[in-house]
């Protein structure tokens, strides 16, 4: 007999028992990353129960009507196979419903991809995710170019770039993103406008390079090795689109190997365009 299962809002005195859950599952989140999405959504981030334990989790991240996204969908390996997982998203969907949301979005797992193609998402473009066990040290004159964030007026602008290269406004993760980080970087072109940033955070088994938009391969390359040289010796993530040929390029040139293959994948319509090809690294596959 399948036992009931109860699911509902998450709260803050779920975060360790859910950080425990991507533990076992061997996710490079980290608290802070789950403290970050329940105060972006706080009523739309839940959790699985039966018998008293937490068993599941589901995030959601509103970017407006046009977008949505959906993370951290995490079973406990003893709990599988009794469609919690499904109930999770069901939940999910049916909060975005109410927001009216048009379109939702996540990066599915191989195993994933088959489950979400069963409640109507198609894949879109697949995207990798690259690593490296111990970073090199780079010269000093390969990023001579690249400052630090220093404005409100930086942030406006890279909000902006942001908003253009993925579609929609992340205003507000970016801001937390920002603060979470080791240093964001930027460059700007003629007139002084940004045309790339960068950052990298600490994750809970190896660094993660990301968001990264840049619209020159030039100034892309000269964020990517600022940011690396603040992780000397220390291992990192970079998960990079498929489409952007030249980011996979540079991650086979910085000694970054092929850890694995994700799809992202879109329920509705999607209204807005992207530009992942210049994206040399998203932002994390539980927002998008």
């Amino acid at each position: 007999m399948v036992k009931m299962v109860d699911v509902r809002q998450m709260t803050e005195a779920d975060m360790t028992a859910a950080d425990q859950l991507r533990s076992l599952a061997g996710w490079n989140q980290t608290f802070n990353d789950w403290q970050r999405l329940l105060s972006l959504q706080p009523h739309g981030c839940f959790v699985a129960e039966q018998d008293g334990n937490l068993v599941g989790t589901v995030t959601t991240t509103y970017y407006g009507s046009e977008l949505a996204w959906v993370g951290m969908l995490l079973v406990h390996p003893d709990y599988r196979k009794q469609g919690i997982g499904g109930k999770l998203m069901k939940q999910a969907m049916g909060y975005l419903s109410t927001l009216g949301v048009t379109c939702i979005g996540l990066d599915a797992t191989p195993a994933g991809e088959t489950i979400y193609r069963k409640l109507g998402f198609q894949p879109r473009w697949g995207l990798a995710r690259w690593e490296i066990t111990s970073v090199p040290n780079f010269p000093v004159d390969n990023y001579l170019r690249v400052r630090c964030l220093e404005s409100e007026k930086d942030l406006d602008e890279i909000i902006n770039l942001d908003r253009i290269t993925f579609g929609v406004n992340r205003a507000e993760l970016l801001k937390l993103l920002v603060n979470d980080s080791l240093e964001t970087y930027v460059i700007a072109g003629k007139g002084r406008r940004i045309t790339g940033f960068g950052m990298v955070r600490a994750g809970s088994k190896a660094y993660s390079l990301g968001p990264l938009v840049a619209i020159h391969k030039v100034d892309a390359e000269e964020i990517i090795t600022a940011l690396l040289k603040d992780i000397n010796d220390q291992p990192c993530y970079w998960d990079i689109p498929g489409y952007n040929l030249v980011a996979v390029e540079l991650a086979g040139q910085y000694g970054f190997h092929k850890q694995r293959s994700l799809t992202r994948m879109f329920l509705g319509s999607l209204q807005t365009l992207s530009q992942p090809s210049r994206q040399y690294a998203i932002c994390d596959f539980s927002t998008g």
